[in-house]
């Protein structure tokens, strides 16, 4: 199979030659072996391009999926579909949409207007 590989140089035609020939000959190659014989670069270099600041950020992704997949019985949770919670998503628009247009609150500083000082006038000390 190399021999006629070597032979030829078109690339697609490899592919589908490798390909062809590991389903009819129905044997199972390692997934370092199948890259290598495509002449790419193994999977595990592609793995040392990852950055220390993004491993963490992949972690917590694959993290979160794992946890997505399990119920969690401690907070009597179980998993939803979409549809199930669409009901409620219409309601939770509604009150944050309230919210938005609500007149906002008197500052917390709670400004009295009669006591303001005044920086610019004389003191009754005379000074």
């Amino acid at each position: 199979m190399e021999a006629s590989m070597l032979s030829k140089r078109a690339p697609s035609s490899d592919i589908r030659q490798l390909l062809a020939s590991a389903y009819m000959k129905k044997k199972k190659i390692s997934q370092i072996d199948f890259v290598e014989q495509l002449r790419l670069e193994p999977e595990i270099e592609a793995r040392a391009d990852i950055t220390s600041n993004e491993f963490p950020l992949l972690e917590q992704l694959r993290r979160e999926q794992l946890s997505l997949n399990k119920e969690i019985y401690c907070l009597k949770l179980r998993k939803r579909s979409f549809r199930t919670i669409e009901k409620y998503l219409v309601a939770i628009d509604a009150k944050l949409e309230t919210r938005k247009t609500l007149p906002s609150k008197p500052s917390i500083l709670g400004v009295n207007k009669d006591k303001i000082i005044d920086d610019q006038a004389e003191s009754e000390d005379g000074d």
